[in-house]
């Protein structure tokens, strides 16, 4: 009686390492995406602050601005920091979801059609960065301290409010989606010749 050795199929073994390359790839995409973004808005960050400071100094402070103490021009950097890195990592969490459960990008995949998986993931992006700023600030309004008494139905006017930013955000999609599709498309580019070089193994 002869043994018998399982023999491993082709099929069996490409589909877990094209998974593999999938998640790898979108990871690159995301995280790449999400630097960008935060470069972007440290610069930004950086040129409004010593606009405000060096506006302030020609006045000799005297005008009452945001950065007339040190305290305050901390806790509004510190803030603009936390802000920046909660858009990016909504940003660059839509644009994984689209690249690996979506559309995701192959090694073989044309420069068309990665494109337009870009502008697809750019879209994604564009809804979870939404919906993460909408969360946020109905926390953040939710946690503003306000007097019963003095408010008998407090609850209406936070619901109104949420109704309007829901409102002004979706309103304001398409110029969120615009803003971030030139460098959700280039970085999804890169990427892709990224996995073409390095194919794995």
């Amino acid at each position: 009686m002869s043994d018998q050795h399982p023999t491993t199929s082709t099929s069996d073994t490409a589909a877990p390492r094209t998974t593999t390359a999938q998640t790898r790839t979108s990871l690159v995409i995301a995280g790449g995406v999400a630097l960008v973004m935060l470069a972007g808005g440290l610069v930004s960050g950086i040129s409004f602050f010593l606009q405000q400071v060096m506006q302030n100094f020609s006045s000799g402070y005297s005008s009452g601005g945001a950065f007339d103490n040190p305290f305050t021009a901390a806790q509004w950097i510190g803030s603009a920091i936390g802000q920046s890195l909660l858009v990016a990592v909504a940003v660059a969490a839509g644009v994984f979801l689209s690249l690996r459960f979506f559309r995701p990008i192959t090694a073989s995949s044309s420069l068309i059609s990665v494109i337009l998986r870009g502008l697809i993931a750019t879209a994604a992006a564009a809804i979870v960065a939404t919906i993460v700023s909408l969360l946020a600030s109905g926390f953040a309004g939710a946690s503003i301290d306000g007097s019963f008494f003095g408010n008998s139905f407090p609850g209406l006017d936070l619901f109104s409010q949420s109704l309007e930013n829901i409102a002004w955000a979706i309103a304001g999609l398409p110029e969120r989606a615009v803003s971030l599709a030139a460098t959700v498309v280039l970085v999804t580019v890169l990427g892709w010749l990224w996995l073409r070089r390095t194919p794995l193994r």
